[in-house]
């Protein structure tokens, strides 16, 4: 083989390589940059920072501070801002970004006039918006704002699960079980990933009195005691009660719940013993649940035991009194998303009835509208000291 043949082969083969090597790179770039797109469409934000990481770019620079955000990893978004300042992005291009990691500082009061004309289908930033505004005005129960957008989200996008699901829950706080049950099927089938959603669905069908469709929906659903409580439920309610009893007999350790459940049972089927016996061990722990309440009072009083009866019927007509009035006050929020006096007492029910968490999160919103509320600043000084 002539010199000038072999320099010739060894150029092809030189070539060759670098058109390989660069076809490597290239698909690379377009695989990461794929399980990228793939992380975001499915809101899997921790991978999609994964796959950002390294890139120095400004465009890649600031999406990564938004996945921080839309994270909930809102230190990390806040420095990446910062790094986006230093890099010299202009600060007209960070300030949407800057406004939403804002609302989820609690500091919405500041920007929402800055936000709310961007709150149109039709403007390029309206998903990132719409994300970080249904979110605060659902935690502090503006609802009917909530809806309005979510309505819009679900006809703009109406192939993203997220909607439906926050459209389901604004239905479901709006005591509308029927409409929350749609939106919460129409998540599920977009995105069956979300397996807690079934149990979820489930529980609401059995508060519907609909155990056929409750069971229904817990079919294939994986085991765990959550699940196998669910499905004692439903066997009881449809009158299956040695399925149920096996149900719950899967559950290790047995809870409160449990011994609720096991309680009802032996009522239904007249072991009114047996039936004190679980009930009296469920009450110790669940006072306020009403299903234990009344179903104690209704075996004692079966089993003539009248002077025990009283105290806790006592507490029956407490709670049924607290719901009613909860209804009345949800109406009234709903209506008056910044009136304060309702909010307090909301709180106030809650803390009556053994749930302090909700309450603070009620004496909370109270002082974001009056910051100076006296009873409610008292309150929160009163739980943080128990």
């Amino acid at each position: 083989m002539s010199r000038s043949r072999r320099w010739s082969m060894f150029g092809l083969v030189g070539i060759g390589i670098v058109v390989a090597i660069i076809a490597t790179a290239v698909y690379w770039r377009w695989h990461v940059q794929h399980q990228l797109d793939a992380a975001v469409a499915m809101r899997e934000w921790d991978v999609a920072i994964e796959r950002l990481q390294g890139r120095n770019d400004p465009a890649s620079m600031l999406l990564l501070a938004q996945y921080y955000r839309r994270a909930n990893r809102l230190e990390e978004a806040t420095a990446g801002l910062q790094r986006c300042r230093d890099a010299g992005i202009p600060p007209e291009a960070i300030r949407l970004e800057a406004n939403l990691l804002a609302v989820q500082q609690g500091e919405l009061a500041r920007v929402e006039r800055y936000l709310l004309p961007l709150l149109k289908p039709q403007r390029e930033e309206f998903l990132l918006v719409a994300e970080v505004m249904t979110q605060e005005w659902m935690r502090q129960n503006r609802l009917i704002d909530t809806l309005g957008v979510l309505n819009q989200w679900v006809d703009q996008y109406p192939e993203d699960s997220e909607a439906y699901i926050r459209r389901g829950w604004v239905h479901e706080h709006m005591l509308r079980a029927d409409a929350a049950l749609a939106d919460y099927e129409k998540a599920f089938a977009l995105d069956a990933r979300r397996q807690p959603l079934r149990l979820h669905m489930a529980q609401l069908q059995l508060n519907q009195s609909r155990p056929d469709e409750a069971l229904a929906l817990l079919v294939g659903a994986r085991d765990d005691n959550a699940v196998s409580l669910a499905r004692a439920q439903a066997y009881r309610l449809i009158g299956r009660g040695e399925e149920a009893a096996d149900e719950l007999a899967k559950i290790m350790p047995a809870t409160a719940e449990v011994e609720r459940e096991l309680g009802i049972l032996a009522l239904e089927q007249n072991r009114l013993p047996d039936a004190e016996k679980h009930l009296r061990s469920a009450y110790a722990t669940l006072p306020y649940d009403r299903a234990v309440v009344y179903s104690l009072v209704q075996c004692l009083e079966r089993q003539g035991k009248s002077a025990e009866v009283a105290p806790i019927a006592a507490q029956l007509v407490r709670i049924d009194a607290d719901r009613k009035r909860l209804n009345q006050l949800m109406l009234i929020v709903l209506q008056q998303p910044k009136e304060v006096a309702s909010r307090f007492e909301i709180g106030e029910i809650f803390a009556r009835n053994g749930l302090p968490e909700e309450a603070i999160r009620w004496w909370r919103m109270v002082l974001e509208i009056e910051p100076g509320h006296l009873p409610s600043q008292e309150r929160l000084k009163g739980s943080e000291v128990k």
